[in-house]
């Protein structure tokens, strides 16, 4: 500004006052001076993009010019700008980010500085910058999983961290890569990394892997990939028995299964013998990854397991222990064999009526049997189960009603038996069935099926058949007017005659003699 109290402002208005004309030279005003050039400028790498810094003496804003394809910068700034990118730590005076330098190609860079951030005031030579395709920033890739071995159908879980320059690397896209041991490799996710570089995920494995945390990199971050981590696979191995408790003589199937499959591949069965478990067969794995063994073993409780070798993609699979426990065979009519014979001489010992005792269940031992179930109050089935073997440790057995010298068959409706007793002493039990109660017509009349109760004694024998309007008595002892003791091919396990005591034809034949006349026979209920 031009000061009035100066001496050519006062000659000026002087010369106006008195009318006098002349010419008014003002001094050129100078022009102001450029700003000091920035010195040191440089450019590097950063997470923003390229990232140029210098020194700059001049307290403006400097001006900042991508030249890139001008023969030189010229005294007015050319070029296109580099605008300032927010960013802290990074003050527009000394630093700028250049975000769109994709560092695929060169580029010139020229600062110049400012002291009111125009071009009027920019220095007169800019600080110039040539940049080629710099070296990547270096990042690292971790990763780490949640267990060394893992049973089948168990996930393992994955964690990974990315860092550039020693710095979370967040917004990165990263891969999960996989390899099954012994085979391929391929990437199982795709993952972007959080703020703090992290990345999470599970999976679920078929095989045993190496897990491998990769970073492809960019024009900016150079690729990395990390430590492979094993994991090893454990199969899934289970067994069991159909059926798991089975008698005697049965066979008794080992079923078992292999998860993922490995068709082909072998398992050994194991068995406990005590001290140790040894293998008792060696088998393939079907197309389903099953299979199975069929055994017959003796009495005893048996421990088997399953094991699958550790191979190149799996490590090894046990299974829990299957338990088969062998009880004796129920025995039925038409069996032989040691347990029958045992059966025949116990129940000889409790005397119930067996016939030949020859190991061999026919028809006098299923008699038998029925007659001792009748007297333990069981069901009537005519088997040898396992209610039947706990009760014959322990029987509840008969208590005769007579106790005196004389022989006396003693009927008990109840329980559908006859029992020869002499001085309190049980002699020979059989089955019978006696009158059903029910209804029949001879000869026009109805009569009720009974068999009279009371005390009687035989006082008619006949040795053969008689034949009777109401069918066939086989070798009859009366008792009682027509009431007979006497042989029949029908002896059920219920009530189910006409009112006689039927026996079978086998039992006829051998009590026949023993039911001699006068022989006391007492029927009640």
């Amino acid at each position: 500004m031009l000061s009035t109290a100066g001496p050519l402002w006062r000659a000026l208005a002087l010369g106006a006052g008195v009318g006098a004309a002349m010419a008014l030279v003002l001094p050129a005003v100078p022009a102001a001076a450029a700003a000091a050039p920035v010195s040191d400028l440089s450019a590097a790498l950063a997470p923003e993009g390229l990232l140029l810094t210098w020194t700059n003496p001049a307290p403006g804003t400097p001006i900042v010019r991508d030249v890139t394809g001008e023969a030189g910068p010229a005294y007015d700034p050319a070029g296109s700008a580099v605008p300032a990118v927010a960013t802290t730590g990074c003050p527009v005076e000394t630093c700028r980010y250049d975000d769109g330098f994709t560092n695929e190609a060169g580029r010139t860079y020229a600062v110049w500085a400012t002291e009111d951030g125009t071009a009027a005031t920019a220095s007169t030579s800019p600080a110039v910058l040539t940049v080629g395709p710099l070296p990547a920033v270096p990042t690292a890739a971790e990763l780490s999983v949640s267990a060394t071995s893992v049973t089948y159908n168990r996930a393992v879980g994955i964690t990974g961290r990315l860092t550039r320059a020693g710095l979370p690397f967040g917004g990165a896209r990263v891969r999960v890569v996989s390899t099954i041991l012994g085979a391929g490799t391929g990437t199982i996710a795709t993952l972007t990394t959080e703020v703090d570089g992290t990345v999470r995920t599970s999976y679920v494995p078929t095989r045993s892997r190496t897990y491998q945390l990769v970073y492809d990199g960019d024009a900016f971050s150079a690729p990395s990939a990390g430590y492979r981590r094993t994991v090893r696979l454990a199969p899934r191995v289970v067994v069991r028995f159909s059926p798991s408790v089975a008698e005697w003589k049965q066979t008794a199937t080992l079923k078992g299964a292999v998860a993922p499959g490995f068709p082909g591949e072998v398992v050994a069965v194991q068995r406990w013998t005590g001290s140790s478990w040894t293998t008792v067969a060696r088998l393939a794995l079907s197309s389903t990854s099953t299979f199975s063994l069929a055994t017959r073993l003796p009495l005893g409780r048996y421990s088997y397991r399953a094991v699958l070798p550790a191979g190149t993609d799996h490590g090894s699979g046990l299974s829990a222990t299957a338990v088969l426990t062998v009880t004796p065979r129920t025995l039925v009519q038409g069996v032989s064999g040691p347990d029958v014979l045992a059966l025949e001489k116990r129940l000889a010992t409790l005397r119930y009526d067996v016939g030949k005792v020859d190991g061999s269940f026919d028809y006098d031992l299923r008699h038998a049997v029925t007659a001792f179930q009748k007297v333990e109050r069981l069901a009537r089935t005519g088997k040898w189960g396992a209610t039947e073997r706990a009760r014959v440790g322990a029987p509840r057995g008969f208590t005769p009603r007579y106790r005196d010298d004389r022989l006396t068959a003693e009927v008990d409706v109840t329980r559908q038996v006859l029992v020869l007793v002499r001085s309190g002493r049980v002699l020979r039990i059989v089955d019978v069935s006696t009158g059903s109660e029910g209804y029949y017509w001879q000869d026009g009349v109805r009569h009720v099926a009974h068999t009279p109760r009371g005390v009687f004694s035989i006082n008619r024998k006949i040795d053969g058949v008689r034949v009777s309007a109401l069918g066939e008595l086989y070798r009859p002892s009366y008792f009682y007017r027509g009431w007979a003791i006497h042989g029949s091919g029908s002896v059920p396990t219920y009530p189910a005659s006409h009112g006689c005591v039927r026996i079978t034809n086998p039992v006829a034949d051998r009590l026949f003699t023993t039911l001699a006349l006068g022989t006391r026979v007492a029927v009640y209920d």
